[in-house]
């Protein structure tokens, strides 16, 4: 199926043509420009474009995931389960963990 398919079906196209990150609750291109094409697993033709993230992206991204965490620690005590998990993870990308 690619995207004129969906149209014969009577539906609208659900899909953007590309996708940039979400950093901060908007969309900001990537850092490098740079896209790749993601394929659909039906036909293996691509539908849409999607960011290649890179260290840059994920810096820029740090702040407000930071911030995200605190606040849902203090609005949701069990929610600090899910973020040992994001403790464990950091180290791994090279981010100290500052979730305590």
């Amino acid at each position: 199926m690619n995207l004129a398919d969906i149209s014969k079906l009577g539906v609208a196209n659900p899909f953007r043509q590309r996708y940039d990150n979400f950093i901060g609750g908007r969309f900001v291109a990537p850092a490098k420009g740079e896209y790749f094409a993601n394929v659909t697993p039906i036909s293996g033709q691509p539908f849409c474009e999607v960011a290649r993230s890179t260290a840059e992206d994920v810096e820029l991204a740090l702040p407000p995931v930071l911030l995200a965490v605190t606040v849902q620690v203090r609005v949701d005590p069990l929610s600090a389960d899910r973020i040992s998990y994001v403790e464990l993870i950091a180290p791994l990308i090279g981010v100290p963990p500052r979730f305590h």
